[in-house]
């Protein structure tokens, strides 16, 4: 009875060796086929019925042993990544260090430049009136009175141009409103050639048509009747500009 008793749990010893073995086996084989390794057909088919697994066990291993590959991958990126960090977070303490410092450094000129800026613009301001009193009090006789004349004309010349160009706009405008009724009765037109009104409509045509062409050449005559009142203004406008700026000059 001893004896057979020590051949029963050489039997269990055994029995749990090859089961330890098939599945180092299994996982093995796992980890081939997870990995797109070639596998053989045959080994692969002992191994599995070895580990007592199903075909469908051993594909949802598979797909298990995928996905844990591809884990352990991004878990060796992390790992890369987390020993990088204290070098970067170094590299941005020295940044912040030496930003700090040179702040620090450079602050004093930058507050002295801030007040010499300020104190200039306060004495440009306290002088800001010159301009105005110097050209009020200018005694050049002939200057004035040269600038009273163009003064006189230019203003001659505005009044002329005001109302032109008051008609110029007017003008335009139903320009674009003759063009835009034109299109229409050309539209219907083309789409209604036997329109029972298409004697009205062809009328109408004629009608814009003709509206066209005249304000066509009347928009044409007051934009060069505004040119030239324009090109009469230059150069008194220039002229005038000349003065003021002599009238600053004692």
């Amino acid at each position: 009875m001893a004896m057979f008793a020590g051949i029963l749990d050489r039997i269990r010893t055994k029995k749990k060796q090859l089961a330890l073995n098939s599945s180092d086996a299994y996982y093995s084989l796992l980890k081939e086929v997870a990995s797109g390794e070639e596998t053989d057909v045959d080994e692969a088919a002992i191994v599995i019925d070895a580990a007592g697994k199903s075909e469908d066990d051993f594909e949802r291993d598979v797909r298990t042993m995928e996905q844990r590959i591809a884990l352990a991958e991004q878990l060796k990126a992390r790992h890369e990544i987390e020993q990088a960090l204290p070098k970067l977070q170094a590299t941005l303490d020295a940044a912040n260090k030496a930003y700090a410092e040179a702040c620090q450094r450079l602050q004093p000129a930058i507050s002295n430049a801030y007040a010499v800026l300020q104190n200039t613009e306060n004495q440009r301001m306290a002088l800001v009136y010159v301009d105005a009193k110097l050209s009020e009090t200018c005694l050049n006789k002939s200057l004035l009175e040269k600038e009273s004349e163009l003064l006189a004309q230019r203003m001659a010349i505005m009044q002329k141009r005001g109302p032109l160009h008051e008609d110029l706009e007017r003008a335009k405008a139903y320009l674009s409103t003759c063009r835009g009724g034109l299109e229409g009765e050309l539209s219907k037109t083309k789409i209604l050639p036997l329109h029972p009104e298409a004697k009205k409509i062809s009328q109408q045509e004629h009608h814009w048509r003709t509206e066209l062409r005249h304000q066509e050449s009347l928009v044409e005559q007051l934009t060069v009747a505004v040119a030239e009142l324009d090109a009469e203004l230059v150069p008194i406008t220039r002229e005038l500009e000349r003065i003021v700026k002599e009238k600053l000059v004692p």
